[in-house]
């Protein structure tokens, strides 16, 4: 039995050492610095936020919707696009303003007039590192036209319901299959891929701040 102590007195201190020394070996090594990744929500948030104009959906002017059912070019309305926009903050807000306007009616040639439609919808966002979703909290839209008069006259219908046809169409073409949507950016380019339906694909470039 003498023989063993030394023995077990070596297998105790080993074991000591083992559970102290691999516990401090822990706690002093330095941890690799883990740099983000390109597809992280932070760092696309970044490239995310400013004003982005709507290009296209599906390779078409984004009214395009409001005269798609006339097939000739000059049957249709012209239609002016002074602002079609996203605009996204860092505090996870957006805004979408609008302001557009049609004339040169085909079908009333004999009458001249406009139609103005503009305002803006705001809400809030959620980015993960492949989708965008909007939640809308506010509709602040509005119809005018030049004359006043110009609905009732020209179009035989009245004010409301024009704005609620467009308003309609505008929401289904513009604005619903997009709330939540699969997103690229590549430098000031971005691509909305609505998961609603596979069809409507919406092209946006960003503005350029103004030095």
């Amino acid at each position: 039995m003498k023989k063993l102590k030394p023995n077990l007195i070596l297998l105790f201190c080993l074991f000591v050492f083992t559970i102290f020394g691999c516990g401090e070996d822990e706690d002093t090594t330095e941890k690799p610095i883990v740099e983000p990744s390109v597809t992280d929500p932070a760092v696309n948030k970044e490239k995310l936020i400013g004003t982005w104009n709507i290009i296209t959906i599906n390779d078409k002017p984004p009214l395009y919707f409001i005269e798609e059912d006339e097939p000739d070019e000059e049957d249709r309305v012209k239609i002016k696009v002074e602002t079609l926009s996203y605009s996204f903050t860092e505090d996870d807000t957006w805004t979408m303003n609008i302001e557009a306007e049609m004339h040169d009616f085909p079908e009333v040639q004999d009458i001249e007039g406009s139609i103005t439609i503009a305002g803006m919808l705001t809400g809030t966002y959620t980015l993960t590192a492949t989708q965008l979703t909007l939640k809308t909290e506010n509709t602040d839209i509005d119809i005018s036209a030049m004359p006043v008069d110009f609905i009732e006259s020209a179009l035989e219908g009245d004010k409301e319901s024009v704005f609620q046809e467009l308003l309609m169409e505008f929401n289904a073409n513009i604005f619903t299959p997009f709330k939540k949507s699969n997103y690229t950016i590549k430098e000031n380019s971005m691509e909305l891929n609505s998961t609603y339906t596979s069809l409507p694909v919406m092209k946006l470039k960003k503005a350029v701040d103004p030095q």
